[in-house]
C-alpha cells in the first residue's frame, strides 16, 4: 500500500504526466486522433531534450553543452558513440608558448614547422625552440567552416601572440589524425598532400566553443547509429 502511495506521487516528477492529461483532454472534447496523439509527443519530447540542454548549459557555461562523437579521430582516449558534456571555453590547460608576432590569419608554416616522429607529429619548432605537443592537455570543441562541423580534438598547444591567443589543436588518433588540424599542406612519403587540414589557421581563442568535462561511452549511439545508416543511404546515390 505504502508503495503505491509513493508510485502515485512520483507520477507528478515525470513530465510526461502533464502531456498525458492534455492529450486526455483532447480525447473528451472529441480530439482522438492516434496520429496526433503520437505528433504530441514527438514535439514535447523535443521540447523537453531542448530545455534540458539550456538548463544544463547554465551549469557547464557552453552555448552547445552536450556533443556525441560520430567518428574514430580522437581514439583511444574518446570513442565513436561517448556522450559529451562541454564547458566553457576558458582556461583551456595545455602547453603555453610565447610568440613575439602576429598569427591571426597566417598559414602556420610562416611561423610553425612540424616535427614528424614515426610519421606522426609530435613536436613543432617555433622561433627556433622546440615544444612537444601536449597530449594531456584539454578537448576542445570548435566549428571547422572547411568540413563544415564541430570538431572535438585536443588543444595541444596554445599561442600567445602579440594580436591575441590562438591554439594548436589534433586529433589523438595517431593512424588517421598524424598531422595537426592546422597543417594544410605536407609530404607524407612520396606525396605531396595539399588543402588536408580543418582549420586554415591557427585557432583564435574566441573560435572555441568549449572544452570537454566528462563523458559517458556508449550513449550516444543513440545518435551514431542513424548517422551511420545516413552516410551508408547516401553512399547509394
Amino acid at each position: 500500500m505504502v508503495w503505491k502511495e509513493i508510485k502515485a506521487k512520483l507520477k507528478w516528477i515525470d513530465p510526461f504526466t502533464y502531456l498525458d492529461f492534455f492529450i486526455e483532454f483532447l480525447h473528451k472534447k472529441g480530439i482522438n486522433y492516434k496520429i496526433l496523439d503520437i505528433v504530441l509527443q514527438i514535439l514535447y519530447a523535443l521540447l523537453l531534450a531542448y530545455i534540458t540542454i539550456l538548463i544544463i548549459g547554465l551549469f557547464t557555461g557552453a552555448a552547445k553543452p552536450i556533443t556525441i562523437v560520430v567518428t574514430g579521430s580522437m581514439e583511444p582516449n574518446v570513442n565513436i558513440g561517448d556522450f559529451l558534456f562541454i564547458g566553457s571555453a576558458k582556461n583551456i590547460e595545455t602547453t603555453d608558448v610565447y610568440y613575439n608576432g602576429n598569427v591571426g590569419g597566417k598559414d602556420v608554416k610562416e611561423f610553425l614547422e612540424p616535427i614528424f616522429v614515426n610519421g606522426n607529429t609530435t613536436k613543432v619548432k617555433i622561433d627556433g625552440n622546440i615544444y612537444d605537443l601536449n597530449t594531456n592537455a584539454d578537448v576542445v570543441v570548435y566549428y571547422s567552416p572547411i568540413v563544415n562541423k564541430d570538431l572535438v580534438h585536443r588543444a595541444v598547444l596554445k599561442i600567445h601572440a602579440n594580436d591575441g591567443i590562438f591554439y594548436i589543436t589534433k586529433g589523438d588518433n595517431t593512424e588517421t589524425n598524424f598531422m595537426i588540424d592546422e597543417d594544410c599542406n605536407f609530404v607524407y612519403g612520396p606525396y605531396i598532400v595539399t588543402d588536408a587540414c580543418l582549420y586554415k589557421t591557427a585557432i583564435p581563442e574566441s573560435e572555441l566553443q568549449g572544452k570537454m568535462l566528462w563523458k559517458i561511452p556508449y550513449l550516444g549511439y543513440i545518435k551514431v547509429i542513424p548517422y551511420k545508416i545516413f552516410l551508408w543511404v547516401k553512399g547509394l546515390f
